[in-house]
């Protein structure tokens, strides 16, 4: 789909549902709503429409690849701690894209201030995966851990395991059920977005945001963020 296409879809409908921009980065927009039920009912929207583009690509043909949406919805204040505008909101709502399996991803507050709007009326499940205050928790210290290890070469599951209190076991089943990964999928995943957000910003050669991402070789750095994103690193740089 053209971007210019989709960004004119993307305002009209959260224009609709009152939602406002408040930023856009690459890929990334992040809007602000006056209510849960309106921005539940925008992203469920947004996914119907991607839905919709996708089956007329199939349609006719024109292309093997389809558009990609995924929410995730989090509650905050514009200033958290004095840390930025909407700095905790924006974290919490990408931890819930990047790790959580899902298209449409909330957390627990959120839940709760839905049925709050909604005298008491349950979460309409159908497409939306509301976490529960245990499974945050865990997304949280897994992030947390992550985010300050992903460029450790020997990162292994083993740290994990340690840092989190958990048996491998535990640890495998927590992950998958969060992710739909495991863990060691989710890691390499998690390092070939940082290298993209690197290659996309030229800080640094292919080797450097290798090794600066936590791989061993240049080449198998190569190899895997052409399977991923079907493109070799040396020729999205050119």
């Amino acid at each position: 789909m053209d971007p210019a296409a989709w960004n004119k879809a993307l305002k009209g409908i959260v224009n609709d549902f009152g939602g406002t921009l408040v930023q856009s980065e690459g890929s990334r927009q992040l809007i602000s709503f006056r209510s849960v039920s309106d921005g539940l009912n925008c992203a469920r929207n947004l996914i119907d429409h991607v839905n919709g583009v996708n089956t007329t690509i199939d349609k006719n043909k024109t292309s093997s690849e389809d558009l990609e949406i995924k929410i995730g919805l989090s509650s905050g204040l514009p200033f958290e701690h004095d840390e930025g505008l909407f700095k905790e909101t924006i974290e919490q709502a990408d931890r819930l894209c990047n790790a959580v399996n899902g298209k449409i991803i909330i957390n627990s507050e959120l839940r709760y201030l839905y049925e709050s709007e909604n005298q008491n009326t349950t979460l309409p499940g159908e497409g939306i995966r509301a976490l529960n205050p245990e499974e945050e928790r865990f997304l949280n210290a897994l992030m947390d851990f992550l985010e300050n290890s992903y460029a450790r070469a020997d990162l292994k599951v083993e740290h994990f395991s340690i840092d989190l209190g958990l048996s491998k076991a535990q640890l495998y089943r927590k992950v998958k059920g969060l992710t739909g990964r495991s863990l060691n999928a989710f890691l390499k995943d998690y390092r070939l977005e940082k290298a993209l957000e690197l290659l996309l910003r030229k800080q640094g050669n292919i080797s450097e945001i290798a090794f600066d991402t936590g791989f061993n070789s240049p080449a198998y750095f190569s190899k895997c963020f052409s399977q991923i994103y079907g493109i070799l690193p040396s020729k999205l740089v050119k």
